[in-house]
């Protein structure tokens, strides 16, 4: 009886080990499909993309290219920042991997059968899909799926260089230097223009250049003064938007009929085609 019992657990044991061995070589024998590389696996040129959308976490943006530029699928009157646009694009021209994974059969064990990301590009010709998986544990690189059959491993995560938030594909409005003053106007709780004169007849000192109209004369003001609100207004950091449709809500914002405006006339050098003339408007300032 002892003896058929340890015949028994022998058998058993046997089998584990046959078992187990089996798995060990089909484990090895897919470890063995899993390669360094340094492919370029696609290869897209920026000017021939129509279209780009992506989403992480179920949060996702889209753009396409119309007649004058890129534009938000959701909001056309979006202002899209072109180069932000264009350095998204930028890293798929070249997109390069560091391990290709070859015949998989079970994405599952990837996170690619359920993407935490999903990136689409459309061009001229085609469309493309990359699908963004789980980390490695060995050395937390992503784990990437293009519909090829393959597995492939990057350094660089697409999720790092795709914008999640709306925000940070705007295009912030620029104060511009100016470069050459010709007049600063007030308007509001005071009204009054200051003028720039290089050669005055007003003032006795060549240092005066800005003037302004009291009581019927032109008196010069400090020159310093007036260059050091000049490069206030021209360091404003804009960052925060309340609305990019101001022109219909500035209402809402009560600057239909602001408290005081500023604007500044100056000129600017416009390469080759000589000095032009700009203009730039702050309303609700204050000088």
């Amino acid at each position: 009886m002892k003896k058929s019992k340890r015949l028994i657990a022998l058998v058993v044991f046997l089998i584990v080990v046959c078992i187990a061995t089996f798995v060990l070589k089909k484990y090895e024998a897919k470890q063995e499909e899993i390669q360094n590389s340094d492919a370029v696996i696609l290869e897209i040129d920026a000017d021939s993309v129509e279209s780009i959308s992506w989403e992480f976490s179920e949060e996702g943006l889209g753009f396409h290219k119309g007649e004058d530029g890129w534009l938000y699928e959701q909001d056309e009157a979006f202002p899209v920042n072109e180069e932000t646009v264009a350095d998204i694009l930028s890293h798929f021209e070249s997109f390069g991997v560091s391990f290709i994974i070859e015949n998989v059969e079970d994405y599952g064990q990837y996170d690619l059968d359920d993407p935490e990301g999903v990136i689409t590009l459309t061009t001229t010709k085609q469309s493309y899909e990359l699908k963004l998986g789980d980390y490695s544990k060995m050395d937390e690189q992503r784990y990437i799926d293009i519909g090829d059959g393959n597995v492939y491993l990057v350094s660089e995560d697409p999720e790092e260089y795709m914008q999640t938030e709306l925000s940070s594909m705007i295009l912030h409005d620029e104060i511009p230097d100016f470069e050459q003053v010709v007049d600063i106007r007030y308007d509001g709780t005071e009204t009054y223009t200051i003028t720039y004169e290089e050669e005055n007849t007003n003032s006795y000192s060549e240092e005066d250049t800005y003037f302004t109209e009291k009581n019927g004369e032109m008196v010069p003001l400090d020159t310093d003064a007036v260059t050091n609100y000049l490069n206030t207004i021209e360091s404003l950091s804009l960052v925060n938007y309340a609305t990019y449709n101001a022109k219909e809500e500035l209402e809402s914002y009560g600057l239909d009929e602001p408290e005081f405006s500023v604007t500044v006339n100056y000129m600017y050098t416009d390469g080759a085609k000589g000095s032009k003339r700009g203009r730039s408007e702050r309303r609700g300032g204050y000088p």
